[in-house]
């Protein structure tokens, strides 16, 4: 918002800031990732993600840079005529004004971290994700318990089966598509519709 709306030394500066960030090649960088990883103690842990993931450097950035661009400053300065400040035409006039673009990155969000492969497999091989264990399970890597037996002695067996063969996996790669599609469904008019654009024209 500030980069958007302030033009400044600073606003200038930090908008560069990303841009190069954006495009800087970030191959070779796991080996680091694992060192400062291990180094806060934070491999295997939800904070992993938390603190990984918890970036601005991001094309988010340019999506809220372009919705807050579009805004007509004549709302912020009509709210100045009447004594409003500048936090107060950010929270009460601006911000409403981009909750459609809130929930669609929401739901990218969402639909990124649920097929997320690779993450979880390197920084939280405790915490798999469905995509994770769908492709162990693919490849026969992973056994499930399925059903419990009590042999002739008394002794209680578990019999483990491996969760492969094409209806199987047919049908856990539908499951876990089912989130996704749901909440497209229920929200795909509010996340489709052009809710940025106000009445004043420029």
């Amino acid at each position: 918002y500030l980069t958007a709306k302030y033009d400044n030394k600073f606003s200038r500066f930090f908008h560069t800031f990303v841009l190069f960030s954006l495009v800087l090649p970030i191959a070779g960088s796991a080996a680091s990732l694992f060192s400062i990883v291990f180094q806060l103690g934070i491999y295997n842990t939800w904070l992993a993600p938390i603190f990984m993931k918890f970036a601005f450097t991001n094309m988010y950035y340019l999506v809220f840079y372009a919705g807050f661009k579009r805004i007509s400053w004549n709302y912020a300065e009509s709210a100045f005529i009447d004594g409003a400040g500048h936090f107060y035409v950010f929270f009460r006039i601006m911000l409403p004004l981009v909750l459609g673009l809130f929930g669609t990155v929401m739901l990218v969000y969402f639909i990124e971290y649920w097929n997320d492969y690779s993450f979880p497999l390197l920084y939280m091989p405790k915490y798999p994700t469905a995509a994770v264990l769908m492709q162990q399970n693919f490849l026969g890597n992973t056994f499930y318990p399925i059903r419990k037996f009590i042999t002739i002695d008394g002794q209680v067996k578990k019999d483990f089966q491996l969760f492969k063969g094409f209806p199987m996996q047919t049908a856990a790669a539908t499951l876990s598509c089912l989130p996704i599609v749901v909440l497209f469904i229920i929200f795909h008019k509010k996340l489709t519709g052009n809710l940025t654009e106000g009445g004043i024209k420029e």
